[in-house]
C-alpha cells in the first residue's frame, strides 16, 4: 500500500512539473498581453516581447534600476501567477523624479484618472504654458532641481504625462517643438489605462516606487531570489537621461557591482569593447538581436537598425533563442 501511495505520488509530481513546463513554453505568448503605459525616451518598444522570455519565473524580487516607462515590466507575464508562484515585490526606481512622482501618481490610478480625464488633448496653449513652466521660457533647466516628497503630486503628474505624450518618443520637454501632429491620441490611450482591467492589474502589483541611485537600488533589493533588469544610459549614446552615465567609469562600476550580486541580472547595452573583458563570454551568458530604431517610424524618416545586447549571470530556459 506504501508503495502504491508513493508510486501516485511520484506522478503527481511529474504532472506538476509538465504543467509548469507547459506554462514556460507558453510565456513568449502570454507576454503579448499588454504593452508599454506611454512613449519614452530610451525605451524597449521594439525588443520588449524578445527580452521578456529570458526573465526567470522562479523569483520573489523583480526590480528596474533604471526603470523609465517600466516597459519590460508592463510587457511581462507578471499578470499570470501560473508563472510567478513566488513573486511578491515589484520594483520601480528611476534617478528622475518627475518619472517617480508619475508613477506615484499612477498608483492611484483611479483618483489621477479622475484628476485628468477632462484635460483637453492637442492643445498648443495647455503644451507651451507645461512647457514653459518646466522649461523657465524655453530656457532648459535641471529637471531634477525640485522636492519630491512622498505623496503623489497630481498638478506636476499631469503636466509631465501630457508633456511625454505630445512629443515624438515621448522626448518629453523639448524646448524649441510645437505639439506634433497625431500625438492627442497618446494622451488618450494613457487615460483609458488606468481605468482598464489589465492594466490596474499590473499597476496594483507594483509595491515599491524608489528615487534611489542605481547602486542603492541594487544593493537594498539583492537577495539569492531577486532578478535586475538593468538598462543604463548607453555608453556613448544619445542624452536619454538625466542620470549621469557619461563616462566608462561609471558603467564599469555598475558592471563590477551587478558581478558581486546574490541575484540574476539581465544587462541590455549597445556593445563596446570592454563588455567582453568586463563580461567574459565563456562565464557569461550574451545574446542579441537586430531590430529597427524607433525613429524610423516619423513619416519619411530613414529606418536605420541596431543590435540590442543582453547579458546574464544566468542560462535561460533552453527552449528560449
Amino acid at each position: 500500500m506504501v508503495l502504491f501511495y508513493l508510486f501516485q505520488y511520484a506522478k503527481v509530481v511529474e504532472h506538476i512539473k509538465t504543467l509548469l513546463i507547459v506554462m514556460i513554453c507558453l510565456k513568449p505568448f502570454i507576454v503579448m498581453i499588454v504593452e508599454k503605459m506611454f512613449s519614452y525616451y530610451g525605451g524597449k518598444s521594439n525588443q520588449t516581447e524578445w527580452i521578456a522570455k529570458y526573465i526567470p519565473y522562479d523569483i520573489k524580487t523583480y526590480a528596474e534600476p533604471f526603470s523609465g516607462a517600466f516597459w519590460v515590466y508592463f510587457k511581462a507575464g507578471f499578470n499570470s501567477s501560473l508563472l510567478y508562484l513566488d513573486l511578491d515585490t515589484i520594483v520601480y526606481n528611476d534617478f528622475s523624479k518627475n518619472n517617480v512622482n508619475l508613477f506615484r501618481c499612477i498608483k492611484k490610478y483611479k483618483e489621477f484618472y479622475d484628476y485628468i480625464k477632462d484635460i483637453p488633448t492637442p492643445s498648443d496653449d495647455l503644451y507651451h504654458q507645461f512647457r514653459d513652466e518646466f522649461y523657465y521660457n524655453g530656457e532648459k533647466t535641471d529637471l531634477n532641481a525640485f522636492q519630491l516628497t512622498a505623496e503623489s503630486d497630481f498638478s506636476r503628474g499631469l503636466k509631465y504625462i501630457y508633456l511625454v505624450t505630445h512629443t515624438f518618443s515621448g522626448a518629453a520637454l523639448s524646448s524649441s517643438r510645437n505639439v506634433p501632429k497625431g500625438s492627442g491620441p497618446r494622451l488618450v490611450a494613457f487615460k483609458r489605462k488606468l481605468i482598464k482591467p489589465l492594466w490596474i492589474d499590473k499597476i496594483k502589483k507594483i509595491t515599491n516606487i524608489e528615487n534611489l541611485d542605481y547602486k542603492d537600488c541594487i544593493l537594498k533589493y539583492d537577495s539569492k531570489d531577486s532578478f535586475f533588469y538593468t538598462d543604463p544610459p548607453y555608453f556613448k549614446g544619445a542624452d536619454y537621461s538625466v542620470n549621469t552615465f557619461d563616462n566608462i567609469g561609471e558603467h564599469y562600476r555598475l558592471s563590477q557591482l551587478l558581478k558581486s550580486i546574490k541575484g540574476r541580472f539581465i544587462l541590455s547595452y549597445y556593445n563596446f569593447k570592454e563588455l567582453e573583458e568586463w563580461f567574459p563570454k565563456n562565464k557569461y551568458i550574451w545574446r542579441s538581436k537586430i531590430y529597427k530604431k524607433s525613429s524610423g517610424s516619423r513619416k519619411g524618416a530613414k529606418v536605420n537598425e541596431g543590435e540590442e545586447l543582453l547579458i546574464m549571470n544566468y542560462e535561460p530556459p533552453i527552449f528560449i533563442n
